[in-house]
C-alpha cells in the first residue's frame, strides 16, 4: 500500500459492516493477500469471515439498539445505503496496520482506483484483539464505523492538508455525538472514554492546539497504546 493512502490512518479507528459490497472491496487490492502472516494475523478468508459472521451483525445489532445514539445511527443507515450502491467499498484486512512505533490502528479511509469512492479498510486482527472481548462490542464497532462517515461529511467543510485539525474537528463529533450519549449506559472501551475526557479537559474546544496535537502521529500512537 503507497504512502499516499497510509496518511488516511486515522487515530480513534474505523470499521463498517455491510455485505454487498465485499466483492468490490477484496477487488479493490488484491495485492493486501500476499505477504508472510505474521504471529495473531489471518488469511485473506479469515478476515473476511470474521467480518461477515462477526463485525458486520454486530453492526446491525447496534443500528437496532434503542440506546444508540442518532449520531451513529443515522451515519451507519446513510453509509450503508452508500455500500449497497457500490458508492462506498469495505476491505476487511487480513493483517495489522503498522502505524509508527508505538501502535497499530483499527483501520484507515483511502480511495478507490479512480479516487472518487471511499474505501474503508479494517483491521481484523485488530478489531479482534482491541474490541471483541468488550461487553459493548457492537456500540465500539459502531461508533468507529460512524467516525468514519464524519470523515466523508467532513471532507468538503474542512481541509484535510493538515490531517491533525481534520482528526480533531471529526473526532470532536465523535465524541459529543457518539461517545457521550452513551456514557453511563454502557461500558465502551477505555480509549473512547479517555478521548471523551480530554476533549473535556480542552473545554470541548476542537481548535484547542493541546486537543490537535492529540492527533499527530508521535503523539497518537503512544495516546492508544497508552489506553489498551
Amino acid at each position: 500500500m503507497n504512502n499516499a493512502i497510509r496518511l488516511f490512518a486515522i487515530t480513534v479507528a474505523v470499521m463498517i459492516g455491510a455485505s454487498a459490497p465485499l466483492g468490490a472491496a477484496e477487488k479493490h487490492s488484491k495485492d493486501e493477500c500476499s505477504g508472510t502472516i505474521r504471529k495473531g494475523e489471518m488469511t485473506c478468508e479469515e478476515a473476511v469471515g470474521y467480518f461477515l459472521n462477526v463485525v458486520d451483525p454486530a453492526l446491525r445489532r447496534a443500528v437496532q439498539d434503542p440506546r444508540t445514539p442518532a449520531g451513529i445511527s443515522n451515519r451507519l443507515r446513510s453509509l450503508y445505503r452508500e455500500l449497497v450502491k457500490n458508492e462506498t467499498f469495505i476491505q476487511p484486512l487480513s493483517h495489522y496496520i503498522d502505524y509508527g512505533q508505538a501502535s497499530h490502528r483499527l483501520a484507515f479511509r483511502a480511495f478507490d482506483e479512480t479516487g472518487s469512492k471511499t474505501v474503508i479498510v479494517i483491521s481484523m486482527p485488530q478489531i479482534r484483539d482491541d474490541l471483541a472481548k468488550n461487553e459493548s462490542f457492537d456500540f465500539a464497532a459502531a461508533i468507529v464505523v460512524a467516525h468514519e462517515r464524519g470523515h466523508q461529511e467532513e471532507q468538503g467543510l474542512t481541509a484535510p492538508e493538515d490531517l491533525p485539525k481534520f482528526e480533531a474537528v471529526v473526532s470532536a463529533i465523535t465524541v459529543k455525538e457518539m461517545i457521550r450519549p452513551l456514557l453511563g449506559q454502557v461500558a465502551l472501551p477505555k480509549f473512547l472514554t479517555q478521548l471523551s475526557e480530554k476533549f473535556a479537559e480542552f473545554g470541548d474546544n476542537p481548535q484547542d492546539p493541546r486537543w490537535v496535537e492529540l492527533f499527530s502521529p508521535k503523539v497518537a500512537g503512544k495516546e492508544i497504546a497508552s489506553a489498551k
